[in-house]
């Protein structure tokens, strides 16, 4: 009687953690049709960079939310300068991980210490109007507490630097 139960007790731990693991698996499916939708196969869109979502976790210079929105970065360089001067910014920086790289375009990703979330941020070069948009976002979870703007601010002002010393240097 007593190997019955515990028997029986371990059916319904394994029943548990099957439906568990299968909970799981369903929202990890469902993030990953999500990430699928904004980014599609791990490619970003090459002519323009997606809204943000209404979560406030992300900041763009094309977003129509004015919370969320920071500005361009202008510039006078020549488009392999200005992509050069990005890259060595942003692969500076810790955890960061390119993920594409076009004429126009950059896509990298950062992840984060602690929990290894993961961030996109791209920057889309206009060298018809010499300016650089950009947008940074998490990939999961509601808030960010911030670190899209602080992380995009320092970039910014880097870049910015970055011009003026090559500016000032020819």
């Amino acid at each position: 009687m007593v190997f019955k139960i515990i028997i029986n007790m371990t059916k319904i731990k394994d029943m548990e953690l099957n439906l568990e693991f299968a909970n799981r698996n369903s929202e990890n499916e469902k993030a990953m049709a999500y990430n699928k939708e904004l980014y599609g196969n791990n490619k970003m869109n090459d002519h323009r960079l997606k809204e943000c979502p209404e979560s406030p976790n992300c900041v763009s210079t094309r977003t129509q939310q004015k919370s969320k929105r920071m500005d361009p970065i202008p510039f006078e360089l020549d488009i392999l300068k200005i992509k050069k001067l990005i890259k060595s910014v942003v692969e500076s920086l810790p955890n960061t991980h390119l993920e594409q790289d076009s004429t126009h375009y950059l896509h990298y990703t950062f992840k984060s210490k602690i929990f290894s979330f993961t961030d996109d941020v791209e920057f889309l070069i206009d060298d018809a109007q010499k300016l650089i948009h950009f947008r940074s976002s998490s990939r999961t979870g509601y808030s960010d507490l911030g670190v899209n703007k602080k992380r995009m601010t320092e970039i910014a002002k880097s870049i910015k630097q970055g011009i003026k010393n090559r500016i000032t240097s020819q």
